[in-house]
């Protein structure tokens, strides 16, 4: 075999089974150059971890900086007294938070009004637990950090429990005796068995407002057959009061206690109230008269009962300012 020039044929085999293609010049780039990359990814992700590390480690104070900056009492806590009211402590801190609620160029001509406030809150406060309109906790009461949200709910809980204990409640009575001193011409057992008739009848007139408690006074003052029950009983009939919670309106205690508890607009039940025949009073006393009322109006007491009340109770506090 002889050689056709000096050029050297290379004869590859292009078996299917064996062949494969040749690498390319990106696909033959030594391994080693792809080394760096994965160090600068792992140095990241080692930066990274340290990051989250020290965030966690640093998130309370992060979070109490959160909390200063959010409220409107951002400063230092002052606990120094500035008042004594009775078993309470009045602090500086307290005079502050207040403060804070007005512009800068007011909070020094405002603060002895402020200082006031706080004495009749503490007053009010102190005479609600000892009438058992409230109770105080050290949530509320003699310390720096006190709930004062919650603190002035239960000043206001006191001056409406004040202010509606000295409301006058109006109203009036309607009644029909059967045994006044004596019973009736018609006898004890017919004319309570006759009051009580004529009553009860009365009673749901009025309290369903088919008639007013006055028509009711007026129905008994027609009725001549409660004549032969109680011979003045037109002037028993019906009777109006406006009294303060406390004082008397009838001679029957429990049934002042039943009246002083309707509402506006309320009518009470039947009530039987007992008395001594004659002057038999080394007897018990008997069944004697039916009646029932009504409180038409509730009207606040126009000398201001909570204003009034807040004066006389700072008499029992021993009050001293720093």
């Amino acid at each position: 075999m002889s050689n056709q020039g000096s050029a050297t044929h290379h004869i590859v085999s292009h078996d299917p089974a064996t062949w494969q293609p040749e690498e390319s010049a990106s696909d033959q780039i030594p391994s080693q150059r792809k080394r760096p990359m994965l160090v600068l990814a792992t140095a990241g992700l080692l930066l990274i971890t340290a990051g989250l590390v020290l965030l966690y480690l640093n998130k309370d104070r992060l979070l109490n900086q959160g909390e200063q900056t959010a409220t409107p009492t951002n400063f230092a806590v002052d606990d120094s007294v500035i008042a004594t009211v009775g078993a309470e402590n009045i602090f500086a801190q307290d005079l502050k938070y207040e403060q804070s609620f007005y512009p800068e160029d007011q909070k020094e001509a405002l603060a002895a009004g402020i200082k006031q406030r706080l004495i009749n809150e503490s007053v009010i406060l102190q005479a609600g637990a000892e009438a058992n309109i409230i109770q105080l906790s050290p949530e509320v009461f003699n310390r720096v950090d006190k709930d004062r949200e919650k603190r002035r709910e239960l000043a206001a809980q006191v001056k409406d429990t004040i202010n509606n204990q000295a409301a006058h409640k109006i109203g009036a009575v309607v009644s029909i005796w059967f045994m006044n001193f004596e019973p009736g011409s018609i006898g004890y057992d017919e004319g309570k068995k006759l009051a009580y008739q004529k009553i009860s009848a009365l009673q749901q007139a009025v309290s369903s407002g088919k008639m007013t408690i006055k028509q009711a006074g007026d129905a008994i003052k027609a009725d001549t057959t409660l004549a032969q029950v109680d011979t003045v009983y037109k002037g028993n009939a019906y009777f109006e009061f406006d009294t303060r919670e406390g004082e008397k309106i009838t001679f029957d205690p429990d049934f002042n206690q039943l009246l002083l508890g309707l509402s506006q607009g309320e009518t009470s039940k039947v009530y039987t109230a007992q008395d001594y025949e004659k002057d038999l009073f080394d007897q018990p006393k008997k069944d004697a008269v039916y009646m029932f009322g009504q409180v038409t109006e509730i009207q606040a007491d126009g000398t201001a009962p909570f204003e009034q009340w807040l004066e006389e109770q700072k008499n029992n506090y021993a009050i001293t300012e720093s």
